[in-house]
């Protein structure tokens, strides 16, 4: 059965290579499986389109735009977006156009609770997948709740409502899912016994936070156990990261090569 399917994410306002690939995934794959699959995204917020070459925010959509085009045109997709500017101009599609083809949707698929306009509650069901779990139900990502918008409601939090797990939940039920994987988007390619394992990481975006009583953190938290990690294993590794001066001495310290996160931006 073929479907109608408007997706939304964060690609103009953010336009770096782990929030590509995730949603290339998502975008590709349900296309292979036959569907009509259309990209939304609106600016949520003054200010929000990140240059990376020149580390700058804007209102201005034009480097994202320009990259979303780049991202999509392989894949057959370039006609097959719309962003929302700050201006009120409809960039790809027009708004109208946007509004009808909600109306004829089969599933709106909301990434990671970035967005929401009204055309989406014209949309016949509606599906969140939360990929930052604690920190969208806590509403320290995302836009917040709202739950009532969906007829399902997806997150990474493999363990979610398991007596064991203490991820919050936010008073709804959740359905436990994973990142899919377009294995055709993902070259083979034979790499020498002496390159490094390779990784990228935001060391603390979200900061701290506490929800009734807990602590939850992040990569400045979680990291210990894995500092030594290329002493124990005797292994080459490889981290894009950009931590504060103290964690890099200990980095090096452990073992790992560092990179700038930045010097290879598109």
């Amino acid at each position: 059965m073929k479907l109608k399917i408007v997706c939304s994410g964060y690609l103009v306002r953010y336009p770096l290579g782990g929030f590509s690939w995730h949603h290339l995934q998502y975008l590709v794959g349900l296309q292979q499986l036959g569907h009509d699959v259309t990209f939304v995204e609106h600016y949520g917020w003054s200010n929000s389109c990140y240059d990376p070459c020149n580390h700058r925010m804007s209102s201005d959509p034009a480097f994202g735009i320009d990259y979303l085009l780049r991202l999509l045109r392989p894949y057959g997709l370039e006609e097959s977006w719309c962003f929302l500017a700050q201006d009120g101009a409809a960039h790809g599609m027009s708004r109208s156009r946007l509004a009808q083809l909600c109306r004829e949707s089969d599933l709106y698929l909301n990434l990671s609770n970035i967005n929401w306009i009204p055309e989406f509650g014209e949309c016949q069901r509606r599906v969140l997948v939360d990929t930052d779990p604690v920190f969208t139900q806590i509403g320290a990502h995302g836009i917040g709740g709202l739950y009532s918008r969906y007829h399902a409601l997806f997150t990474y939090g493999e363990n979610v409502h398991h007596p064991e797990c203490t991820m919050p939940t936010g008073g709804v039920r959740w359905l436990p899912t994973r990142q899919p994987i377009v294995l055709d988007l993902w070259a083979v390619v034979p790499a020498k016994s002496s390159e490094p394992f390779t990784t990228v990481m935001n060391w603390s975006p979200l900061g701290d936070r506490w929800h009734d009583g807990n602590f939850y953190g992040q990569k400045d938290h979680s990291f210990e156990p894995f500092f030594e990690l290329p002493h124990i294993t005797g292994t080459p590794m490889e981290l894009a990261v950009a931590p504060p001066e103290d964690v890099k001495a200990r980095l090096f310290e452990g073992g790992w090569q560092l990179v700038n996160p930045r010097s290879s931006q598109p």
